[in-house]
């Protein structure tokens, strides 16, 4: 097992961490905590036009078509920031839901959009009661006089606000699970801010809301549920690698601190209990960086077991990436509370994304279904 980066990929990494300084610096990013969305079009115009947006996508519908191990060096980059999750979702969630459930007509309609930046497309999945993995879905496609009409409520959805459009999960009369893209502007759509310890979440409203036949992915009458759960797996790699960019700019703020605060005329970094907590931070980001790119190099090497490997690294990754920010804000006490700092930011989103793709609890339990347990 080589989990050494190619050359391709250090060029990558050096490609997109040199747009993302020009576009989107720690200043920029810090002023938009707070704000009402993360998007912002100086930052979407600039990856649009680098065609960053379609990592995931293939050629053929205008993407790079970037494999999973060269898409995950993207996607760590802009965890480092962070960018706001909308970023990800937008080109590292999105374009597999569409992939796995779309019609080919479809994925030639939809996913150039994506790629080229046009269509801003978040993913509404969890409801009240329901999960990404869990509980039934509410929200109902039903026909009505010859109309389809979308009813129901999404919550935690990645910044609504900032997207266009959202894939949405929705139970259909015959029992199934329907995705369906519905543009946000449309009537019945209500889109609110939920203001809490997390970053850009939010609620959808759809108050009979009308699609045609052609946002019903897959088509009418599709269960879409199986190519939800595939696609869930795809993105989870790239979402890992997302986490480990975030830990490991905790790590990096708090280890600079350590050695320039001054205390009692030395610096903090030479305190036994500082350093405990600098080693538990390096713990937990090491063993999501190996963890992730160990499970890359199964996927890609179509290793037995790599589902487990899956359902392991969501788990594994959303605890670590909320401890490793816990440690960092352990070693700079009261600052790193302070938003214009910089770390607050990295622990919102460790928030936001601990259940985002399903819970660890949950990924837990799939783990013991596919060993047999």
């Amino acid at each position: 097992m080589n989990l050494d980066f190619t050359q391709e990929q250090d060029e990558i990494r050096d490609g997109i961490r040199k747009l993302l300084r020009g576009i989107a610096d720690d200043a920029l990013l810090i002023g938009l905590q707070g704000k009402e969305t993360g998007y912002l079009p100086a930052i979407w115009g600039g990856l649009s036009e680098g065609g960053w947006h379609g990592v995931v996508i293939p050629e053929e519908f205008g993407g790079f078509g970037l494999g999973l191990g060269d898409s995950c060096v993207v996607f760590e980059e802009y965890g480092a920031g962070p960018l706001p999750h909308l970023y990800f979702t937008c080109a590292g969630v999105s374009p597999y839901f569409l992939m796995e459930a779309g019609t080919d007509a479809q994925k030639q309609r939809l996913l150039p959009s994506l790629a080229d930046g046009t269509m801003r497309v978040t993913v509404a999945a969890a409801e009240v009661e329901a999960s990404w993995t869990g509980a039934p879905v509410k929200t109902r496609l039903e026909e009505h006089d010859g109309r389809l009409l979308l009813s129901g409520e999404k919550m935690y959805v990645p910044d609504a606000l900032g997207a266009t459009h959202a894939l949405v999960t929705a139970k259909t009369a015959s029992g199934g699970t329907a995705l369906v893209m519905v543009d946000l502007a449309a009537a019945g759509c209500a889109r609110e801010l939920l203001r809490s310890f997390s970053c850009w979440e939010t609620r959808l409203a759809f108050d009979g809301v009308e699609v045609s036949a052609d946002d019903v992915i897959g088509g009418i009458g599709a269960d879409a549920a199986p190519a939800i759960a595939r696609a869930i797996s795809r993105a989870i790699p790239g979402l890992a690698a997302y986490q480990v960019g975030s830990s490991q700019s905790a790590y990096t703020l708090a280890l600079e601190h350590s050695r320039t605060r001054i205390q009692f005329g030395q610096p903090v970094g030479r305190f036994q209990r500082v350093q405990d907590h600098i080693v538990e931070l390096i713990n937990h980001l090491d063993s999501a960086r190996w963890l992730t790119y160990e499970t890359i190099w199964q996927i890609e090497q179509d290793k037995a077991g790599s589902q487990t490997a899956i359902h392991t690294l969501k788990a594994l990754v959303a605890d670590s990436h909320w401890e490793a920010c816990n440690a960092s804000h352990e070693v700079h006490a009261g600052i790193g509370a302070d938003m214009q700092y910089g770390l607050a930011k990295h622990t919102h989103l460790s928030h936001t994304l601990f259940h985002f793709l399903g819970s660890p609890s949950w990924h837990r339990d799939r783990v013991a279904v596919t060993l047999g347990w």
